[in-house]
């Protein structure tokens, strides 16, 4: 019995021990390793690598990857699962659940994502976190930097550091013009930015941020950074999720009027605005600049980057280039914007632009050729008509983050009736002229693309058809002969042409990755129809038929390499062959290649300095190969001399840009400076008579042009003060030829703006100070002229209540030539009481000093000739007005 006793108590006892010993006899030596790289294969060094047990996250063992991106744990773990944890400044924070089963546990490579939102908070302002700067975005406290007289976003954005509105209505953030304006994170006004800028209520604003690198919806973010800057304005919650907007209107009992009202809902998954604006006070809704991105339209066709420029010599509504320099103006202007998103797959935007001018200007001009002798005034008035319209229609659909398909159609419409009064003295001869040019133009865009990202590569494709018609009437009648033309009967001059141009064609962009080199890989193809037929029914002589077809084939490869983080080297190659028929009969063929390199070297984060050289080719303007005469107007015939079809035009440029932002003190530097010169290009032959002018398209042989800017922008230290200066320099040297005798032309322009500007939080004045100065030197064939114009100005505002504000803006303009000038001081008050959150009543005045029509004077020099101009300008006002908002 005792033996088997003793058997037993052995049994239990291996048995006790078998349970202690088998998780000893399981756990064994074992190794766990890997190398930790980014998407680029970029080694990641100081990762820190954590293993952690599945069941309760207790930490078991840790490391940190050395300077190769290398790690290795010597675990001595037991054989089941585990969660490895890696997590590195700068990038994606992952956690993923691994088994041990074998003594090494090898993870080869582990990819780490970048990802710049975990960096750590940074706050710039120490009271109540006014700017907080996380990543790419930075965000402001609004509530911080207002003082109660703010009306719109405009006087807004204006309050907060590194951000403002030029004269434009463009925002501008750092000094530069940011590339999307979002309201609650949709771009509802497209580029123009002053639709947001003049009506959206300070009062909706909830919140402002920024943010650099930014991509927008219907692009995919790639392993680059966009370069993209983008401003969001949030909205406060009782703004959304029912209409909003206001009904403004004032009038000064004689004349002068304005009416202005916007309506917006602003909602999750639909953002509409509509602004209606009709005045007769000289304000535009849309510029120069305006008229040009919209007819550009985002198109995203291959013509833009293959280093083919087709110029267009279109002109544009007068009302675009002339602003308050006009006798009278009356403008009606609309603006539909709305952009719904049915899902977070798709989102479909509409935008539309009705706008109605009517203008009158009254000139008096005198004019002299340079090297003939001729010499002439002119007393001209001008009433211009315009009707222009735009709608554009884009649908994306996004079906997951690596997909986009996108669709874009685009409709404008630009009719110009211009009639002119002249006035000619010349010789000691005087002419009555009247001129009537009619101009009817429509431009239809439609462009499908295709975005894919395709494992870490990405494909983009897209298919484009444009279309372009202009039809042109011009009627001239004198009392005196003119253009030299033989007149049977009466002294009349009728024309009519029509230009279209169509293009069509496709373009393929593909880029990836090798080790630290972003490869992109481009070929596209379009086909350019460009037609042109003018004829005159009082001289059956003066016509011309032109048709040219052009098949272009571009290739392109540009490379992106980073040596370190500090330097990156990009260089772009390409090659073009253009395939030309001209009337269905003769045949052209042209090849070039052209490049761009750039060299970047970041010292910080936000302070780089970047020289590139580029090779860029023009090609003759279709317009410019007319064989026969063509008149422009009662005085200026155009022909080509010596351009042909395959005529290619080299042009070099040269840049250097040095960028420096202080996140601390809200303080920017930038420098940068142009050289664009260029051995051939297409200039003029001009000959000149007492009655007409000839200009001539003729190939010169050189054009160069050099600028400089300087931009410091700073909050002074410890001073609620904000410090602006902007230097410009312009250098322009063309050769010409008058009478087939080589001249030259040369201007310098130099300019500088001031700028100090209050920042107080609270305080019963603030005020905006500072001067524009700018001079213009022209040596046209050693005759030189200068025009200089100095304008100090001052703004200041103020609460005198809790609900009554004013506001003060006056500027002293001076207009100096070599033998006259002009003085005019503007000033401009605005008194705004605001009865309730609903009713305000001010009083707005413009100019009241000069409550009659002024004139400015200026020097519009240019190659070939000088000639001094005055113009008419509007006379001032003083308007009483009401608005509501609801």
């Amino acid at each position: 019995m005792k033996k088997t006793t003793d058997k037993r108590k052995k049994k239990y006892l291996y048995f006790i021990l078998f349970l202690f010993v088998i998780p000893y006899l399981s756990r064994g030596q074992n190794t766990i390793q890997g190398t930790v790289v980014t998407d680029s294969l970029t080694q990641v060094e100081n990762v820190n690598i954590i293993i952690k047990d599945i069941k309760n996250g207790s930490i078991l063992k840790f490391t940190n990857t050395n300077n190769e991106g290398f790690f290795k744990i010597e675990a001595n773990l037991p054989y089941k699962k585990y969660i490895i944890r890696l997590s590195a400044l700068g990038y994606k924070t992952t956690e993923t659940e691994f088994e041990i089963s074998s003594s090494i546990t090898d993870f080869k490579k582990i990819v780490l994502e970048k990802n710049i939102f975990e960096l750590k908070e940074v706050v710039l302002e120490a009271k109540k976190k006014a700017i907080i700067v996380k990543g790419d975005t930075t965000a402001y406290n609004i509530n911080y930097f207002t003082n109660g007289t703010e009306d719109n976003l405009k006087d807004l954005l204006n309050n907060l550091p590194g951000i403002s509105v030029n004269e434009n209505g463009k925002i501008v953030v750092d000094g530069k013009e940011i590339n999307e304006l979002l309201i609650d994170g949709e771009n509802l006004y497209n580029k123009q930015h002053q639709f947001a800028t003049k009506n959206l209520s300070s009062k909706a604003v909830k919140s402002i941020e920024t943010y650099k690198n930014y991509t927008s919806f219907d692009k995919l973010k790639t392993s680059e950074q966009s370069g993209q800057t983008a401003l969001n304005v949030l909205i406060k919650d009782e703004y959304k999720n029912n209409f909003k907007g206001t009904i403004q209107a004032d009038y000064d009992f004689v004349n002068r009027y304005k009416i202005n009202s916007t309506l917006y809902h602003f909602s999750k998954k639909n953002k509409f605005s509509l602004i209606q604006n009709s005045n007769n006070l000289g304000e535009n809704s849309i510029d120069f600049k305006d008229y040009f991105s919209l007819i550009d339209n985002e198109n995203e066709n291959n013509n833009k980057s293959s280093n083919v420029v087709f110029s267009t010599l279109d002109d544009v509504p007068n009302f675009l280039k002339i602003g308050e320099n006009v006798l009278k103006t009356n403008n009606n202007f609309s603006t539909i914007s709305n952009v719904y998103s049915p899902s977070k797959k798709t989102k479909i935007s509409f935008y539309s632009i009705v706008n109605f001018s009517d203008i009158k200007e009254k000139i008096i001009s005198n004019q002299s050729y340079i090297n003939s002798g001729i010499e002439f005034k002119e007393n001209i008035n001008i009433n211009e008509k315009n009707t222009f319209n735009i709608f554009n229609l884009k649908s994306v659909f996004k079906p997951n983050k690596n997909t986009i398909f996108k669709l874009t159609n685009s409709l404008l419409i630009d009719n110009i009736n211009n009639i002119e009064t002249i006035e000619n003295f010349s010789q000691g001869i005087s002419a009555n002229i009247n001129q009537n040019n009619v101009s009817k133009k429509n431009i239809f865009q439609n462009n499908f693309n295709f975005s894919k990202k395709i494992n870490k590569n990405f494909l983009t494709a897209s298919v484009f058809f444009d279309f372009t018609e202009l039809n042109f009437k011009n009627n001239i009648d004198s009392n005196q002969p003119f253009l030299n033309l033989n007149f049977p009967n009466s002294f009349i001059f009728e024309q009519f042409y029509k230009k279209i141009n169509k293009k069509t064609g496709y373009d393929v962009d593909y880029s990836f990755d090798i080790k630290r080199v972003n490869i992109k890989l481009k070929t596209a193809f379009y086909t350019n129809l460009f037609y042109f037929n003018n004829q005159s029914n009082s001289h059956i002589d003066y016509k011309n038929f032109y048709k040219t077809k052009n098949n272009n084939h571009i290739n392109q490869i540009n490379l992106n390499y980073d040596f370190s983080k500090k330097i990156n080297f990009n260089l772009t190659l390409n090659h073009n062959l253009t395939n030309q028929k001209v009337n269905d009969l003769e045949k052209y063929e042209n090849t070039f290649f052209g490049y761009n390199a750039a060299l970047k070297y970041s010292f910080k984060p936000n302070t780089f300095l970047q020289i590139s050289k580029s090779l860029t080719n023009n090609l003759s303007d279709p317009e410019n190969l007319i064989e026969n005469y063509f008149v422009k107007n009662y005085r200026s015939i155009f022909q080509n001399s010596n351009l042909k079809p395959n005529s290619i035009f080299p042009s070099n440029k040269l840049n250097l840009t040095f960028f420096k932002f202080n996140q601390k003190t809200n303080s920017v530097l930038i420098l940068n400076i142009n050289h664009i010169y260029t051995n051939e290009t297409v200039g003029y032959n001009y000959i000149n008579n007492s009655n007409f002018n000839i200009s001539q398209y003729k190939i010169i042989p050189k054009e160069e042009l050099t600028t400089v800017m300087l931009f410091i922008e700073e909050k002074l230290k410890n001073k609620p003060f904000n410090l602006s200066i902007n230097i410009d320099y312009n250098n322009t040297k063309k050769a010409f030829f008058i009478n087939n005798t080589l001249s030259n032309f040369e201007s310098n322009y130099i300019s500088s703006t001031f700028n100090l500007k209050s920042t107080f939080k609270k305080s019963p004045i603030h005020f905006n100070l500072g001067y524009n100065y700018a001079i213009n030197l022209f040596n046209n064939n050693n005759t030189k002229t200068k025009l200089t114009t100095f304008q100090p100005y001052l703004s200041i505002n103020g609460l005198l209540f809790k609900n009554l504000n004013w506001k003060i803006h006056s500027i002293h303009s001076t207009f100096k030539t070599d033998n006259s000038n002009r003085a005019i001081l503007n000033i401009s008050p605005t008194l705004r009481y605001s009865k309730s959150d609903f009713w305000e009543f001010y009083v707005s005045g413009n100019n009241i000093i000069n409550l009659k029509s002024t004139e400015i004077i200026s020097n519009n020099s240019d190659v070939g000739y000088n000639m001094q101009t005055i113009t008419a300008t509007l006379a001032g006002y003083i308007n009483v007005g009401i608005k509501y908002n609801f």
